[in-house]
């Protein structure tokens, strides 16, 4: 781990030596990507990441094409080849460029997604930690040590961060914590609990109450998924169970009589139904089935 973490200080070194004064120029046209940066909870300088991002597009697009046109060189192409070759490593290039913008998306969806999953759970334990009259920063304490809550302890752990090591006070790191999370849902009840806790009004009854709601919404989700789960099931099954075995069967009959779909052998069909096209339509439906899951 260590080794990690210093071949990573390495390379951001060499990243911001190279790129730095560039990233700089463009780094106020990236505030979407700067505030994703942040609620993916990536603890890296924006300014460091742009330069990595930078720095390691254009080691993957350079090292690619110079090892290419080595080889190239060696086996005596035409020149059409070496185009292709620098059309590659323009779109390598790119490619590595949108695959590190996206990433802080991409991650600060899916810790939204955790969040969300786990509040129901995790608001019932702080419901029941505040009926003991346990403090604000003692709750968030608790929280933090309980992994089974998925992001929602890793927000706990860093609002203790704040508290510990920047020496703000409870109401100063939940506000902190609140402009950072990905979560609209955890975002209003941390919200709450700092008006709460302003106006001296009774935190014990808000989580109790926010425990209801939300736990509430968490069963109408998941009923509500059920049944698009149902739905999805009787498509799967008609369209890539029963659809599928009819077919291949006819075409079974029909390649032993003999005959050809246009210039296509029945045989060759059936192949490219089983081996690249049911696969194909399976993946659809695992990425549906993801895409609409709660």
């Amino acid at each position: 781990m260590k080794l990690a973490y210093k071949f990573f200080k390495f390379y951001e070194k060499i990243a911001w030596r190279v790129c730095g004064k560039i990233v700089v120029k463009f780094e106020d046209r990236f505030a979407g990507l700067r505030d994703s940066l942040r609620k993916a909870n990536i603890h890296i300088l924006f300014s460091s990441y742009l330069a990595i991002m930078l720095f390691t597009a254009i080691f993957c697009s350079t090292a690619l094409f110079f090892i290419g046109l080595a080889y190239l060189l060696a086996i005596h192409v035409t020149s059409n080849a070496f185009l292709a070759l620098a059309s590659l490593s323009l779109a390598i290039f790119f490619f590595t460029l949108f695959i590190f913008y996206v990433y802080p998306y991409v991650r600060a969806k899916n810790r939204a997604r955790s969040i969300d999953t786990n509040l129901p759970f995790a608001i019932n334990h702080l419901a029941a930690i505040a009926s003991a009259n346990a403090p604000p920063d003692v709750m968030f304490r608790i929280l933090a040590k309980f992994k089974q809550y998925g992001e929602i302890s890793a927000e706990a752990e860093e609002i203790v961060r704040d508290m510990d090591m920047l020496g703000l006070d409870v109401l100063t790191a939940l506000q902190h914590r609140a402009e950072r999370t990905p979560s609209e849902r955890f975002r209003d009840l941390i919200s709450s609990i700092i008006s709460t806790i302003r106006s001296g009004g009774d935190l014990r009854l808000l989580l109790h109450e926010e425990a209801r709601v939300i736990s509430l919404e968490h069963s109408l989700k998941i009923r509500e998924y059920s049944d698009i789960l149902s739905t999805i099931a009787e498509v799967y099954v008609m369209l890539l169970v029963a659809t599928p075995l009819l077919l291949i069967s006819m075409l079974a009959i029909l390649n032993v009589i003999g005959g050809s779909i246009g210039k296509i052998n029945l045989e060759d069909l059936m192949k490219i139904l089983v081996y690249f096209a049911l696969p194909f339509l399976n993946v659809i439906f695992i990425l549906l089935v993801e895409a609409t899951s709660p």
